[in-house]
């Protein structure tokens, strides 16, 4: 289920992990990472996104709050695989896939590419392709039926010749994304200052704090879940997200 920006922003914004505590965030204090949303329009996407099972609300101390449902979490993780929990058990096992023999309906082998290109797999050569942990159900399946015995998959637990860190890092430009993680987090962190002295945001703060967590989105967009793998001493997309519950 796709979901447009907007909606994409509240639900990252009210994200935890299954295996923890569910978080409540006052509906009020939320508008801060949609502040260009009118007020009614605001309310419509709440009601939307309840509608749709994603999100549900509460009212503590008399105030509505909202929290994120299973289903929602299920939708975030869909739409940005750097949420997906396997990512802090990978080992750095990778499966690969290699062009053989291009079958009749395929000559190019040209939807298959297509495919992979979708699924921003790691292109070694030109007929040589690379998943971390492993290809999605859709590709598995779709080699399978369309490219029996067109196409070799194999799993690689260690690179014997060539460098593997620098061909990732390089590849999905994994050095940005750890550097904009870096400065997303002591950004949110001066903000969590301010919040913690009982000081009000004034209006530039929070548009502050609305483009901070747009950097945070757009990285998450191209993050290929695996950053914190390789870039262990950068904070991970969680904690960053903890930080930003923690202002609202």
């Amino acid at each position: 289920m796709a979901i447009k920006k907007n909606a994409q922003k509240l639900l990252l914004a009210l994200y935890t992990p299954q295996e923890s505590a569910t978080v409540l965030l006052p509906t009020e204090s939320l508008r801060l990472v949609v502040p260009e949303m009118s007020s009614s329009g605001y309310r419509s996407l709440i009601l939307f996104l309840q509608q749709k099972h994603l999100l549900f609300t509460e009212k503590l101390l008399g105030k509505l709050s909202v929290g994120i449902t299973e289903e929602g979490r299920n939708v975030l993780t869909g739409q940005f695989p750097a949420l997906n929990k396997d990512w802090s058990s990978w080992n750095g096992e990778w499966m690969v896939l290699i062009f053989l023999t291009a079958p009749k309906s395929d000559p190019g082998f040209r939807y298959l590419r297509q495919l992979l290109r979708e699924e921003k797999s790691l292109a070694l050569s030109r007929g040589v392709y690379l998943a971390a942990g492993s290809f999605s159900h859709r590709i598995l399946i779709e080699t399978k039926q369309l490219y029996n015995q067109s196409v070799a998959i194999l799993s690689a637990r260690q690179w014997h010749s060539g460098f593997e860190r620098p061909v990732v890092v390089t590849y999905y430009d994994l050095a940005s994304r750890a550097e904009v993680y870096s400065g997303i987090s002591g950004e949110i962190s001066r903000l969590l200052l301010i919040k913690r002295s009982d000081k009000e945001f004034t209006d530039q703060q929070k548009m502050r704090f609305s483009s901070i967590f747009e950097r945070l989105l757009d990285s998450l967009r191209e993050d290929p879940g695996f950053t914190s793998f390789y870039f262990p001493d950068t904070p991970g997309v969680l904690s960053i997200l903890s930080q930003f519950q923690k202002v609202i």
